[in-house]
């Protein structure tokens, strides 16, 4: 993965790569398409690890970091540091995928995309629907993974 933005206007391909991640990646107004969570990930990966008790952890890390990395993201964005802005919303989504959060993950492959084509306002733009989602993603994982009574 490179470690500079895209910038699309560097080749002929630019516009036909756009098109394709805008097609990948949901946007506000399709964001639905994604399920808030899968909850396959979470138990695949207690089966994996032989230890619900880190998954656990992991998942509670996770959300009691949130305000952090979204902070982190938000401010990048407002003083336009795209590469701590990009850093930040790559973290964040591989974070999201990992607890099996498909739909964040894909509002944050969104701002990654706009952010690797130097599109810093496009990302901005995208990131109240980030925050909503986000937002939602962790209430939906303290309800139903970490406050269920099976995880107890």
């Amino acid at each position: 993965m490179p470690t500079t933005p895209y910038d699309s206007s560097q080749d002929s391909q630019g516009a036909a790569r756009s098109e394709q991640t805008s097609a990948v990646c949901p946007d506000a107004g399709n964001a639905g398409a994604a399920p808030l969570l899968d909850p396959t990930v979470l138990e695949e990966l207690e089966q994996e690890l032989e230890d619900v008790g880190t998954v656990r952890a992991f998942v509670s890390d996770y959300v009691a970091f949130w305000d952090e990395r979204i902070h982190r993201l938000s401010s990048s964005l407002a003083e336009e540091d795209a590469k701590a802005a990009l850093e930040a919303v790559v973290n964040l989504r591989a974070a999201s995928t990992m607890v099996g959060a498909p739909r964040l993950s894909a509002r944050a492959s969104r701002i990654e995309g706009f952010l690797r084509r130097f599109q810093l306002r496009e990302a901005l733009g995208a990131l109240p629907a980030l925050e909503r989602c986000g937002r939602d993603t962790v209430v939906e994982l303290r309800t139903t993974y970490l406050l269920t009574s099976d995880c107890l």
